[in-house]
């Protein structure tokens, strides 16, 4: 019965959401007086399997562009927001990519997809457009400026994300690691970082399973690794509904004494919605630290902070929407309004991101021609017990420890 409610919630979110969109983009384009609006296209898994992070990524993505349209645009252009539904499905994803960019109205900017699946599958098109482009996607993959040299991306790689994660294992004596990852592009960027997550702290990969995402449930494949007796078991699935299924299966098979790591996917989800609290125990994700309560709360990102007032879900994959468009802004911005790829690239190279711009990274950060990703700070992320809270959209830590 939560799944099926969940999945009608998450439909309803999408529709809702749609409408946002399009009252944001006649907005846009109809109060531009200053200049030509900025056309920005973004093909996103609005419904499908991506939808849990979907509904939630639009929401900061919105509030971002209804303030930066608010205050006049960016150079006297304001943003017009073309949200394309990629239903999650990368063939359709590409094939849409493919027919906005040979169409009459040509994209100046594009977010290519949400997940590392859609966005790999999607960036050839686009940099062959030579047009610029910055998404979520955390796979080293997107990472290649001699492949997609106007590329960017708001998430640091995989192996930084889960940096606490590995730095908490280690503090806790774990020797012995069993992995488990979805077989897709997300399950591949998540063995490769934790794999480098684990080298780094001296911890052996005793196991690995990669079963369909879309799997009825992962009592096999947590059998299998808790045969192994690893000291602690790493987990991480792209869709929410995998999410649940992979906590769940951790208690149906009585593993809920090995300790459980769960991935930065997982951060996304309030897996307390997504499965029995029983299964969450002895369990720690890894978050951004600004997405943790904090008193006083943080000025710099308040669009943000009110999108989310009330909002029992977490604010995370919402934050990676507003920093999307906040990223794009700051290099139009630094460009007068030019919106030629190499221009924008050159304007986010050629100086720092700055403190207190981006929700995430709130200590700002420096690219480079061979890294076109943030690089996190000992003081970005930290681990959270599962079992944690929402207020507001931001995390209030448990008491388990």
């Amino acid at each position: 019965m939560r799944h099926s409610f969940s999945k009608l919630a998450a439909a309803g979110a999408a529709a809702a959401l749609l409408l946002t969109a399009c009252s944001a983009d006649d907005g846009a384009a109809g109060g531009d007086s200053n200049g030509k609006p900025i056309n920005l296209a973004i093909v996103y898994g609005i419904t499908g399997a991506y939808s849990g992070t979907g509904g939630v990524y639009m929401k900061g993505f919105n509030a971002a562009v209804d303030d930066i349209n608010a205050r006049g645009g960016i150079a006297g252009r304001k943003i017009k927001v073309n949200l394309i539904d990629d239903k999650s499905d990368i063939t359709f994803a590409v094939s849409q990519i493919t027919q906005l960019l040979h169409g009459k109205d040509k994209p100046d900017v594009v977010v290519p997809g949400g997940v590392s699946t859609e966005t790999l599958g999607m960036l050839p098109v686009v940099s062959d457009a030579e047009l610029f482009s910055v998404s979520v996607a955390s796979s080293v993959a997107a990472n290649d400026p001699s492949k997609y040299p106007n590329h960017f991306g708001v998430s640091s790689t995989q192996a930084n994300q889960l940096a606490p994660i590995g730095k908490s294992m280690a503090a806790k004596g774990v020797k012995k690691l069993a992995v488990l990852a979805g077989a897709d592009a997300f399950g591949d960027t998540n063995v490769t970082g934790i794999k480098a997550v684990a080298e780094a702290n001296g911890i052996s990969i005793v196991a690995t399973e990669r079963p369909d995402p879309k799997a009825l449930n992962f009592d096999v494949a947590f059998q299998r690794l808790a045969a192994t007796k690893p000291d602690a078991i790493y987990a991480d699935f792209a869709a929410f509904d995998a999410i649940g299924r992979a906590f769940t299966s951790r208690l149906t098979v009585g593993a809920t004494d090995i300790p459980y790591y769960a991935g930065t996917a997982s951060a996304s989800t309030v897996p307390t919605t997504l499965t029995d609290k029983k299964a969450l125990v002895n369990c720690e994700l890894p978050e951004f630290a600004s997405m943790v309560r904090q008193s006083p709360a943080p000025t710099y990102f308040t669009p943000l902070l009110n999108a989310f007032k009330g909002n029992p879900g977490s604010a995370y994959s919402g934050a990676l929407g507003y920093d999307t468009v906040q990223l794009i802004a700051l290099a139009i911005e630094r460009t007068n309004g030019d919106t030629e790829a190499a221009k924008l690239t050159r304007a986010l190279i050629g100086q720092p991101v700055p403190a207190n711009r981006l929700a995430l990274y709130p200590e700002g950060y420096s690219l480079s021609d061979s890294d076109h990703f943030p690089k996190p700070t000992e003081k970005t992320f930290k681990a959270i017990p599962c079992d944690s809270s929402i207020v507001d959209g931001l995390w209030v830590p448990s008491a388990q420890s």
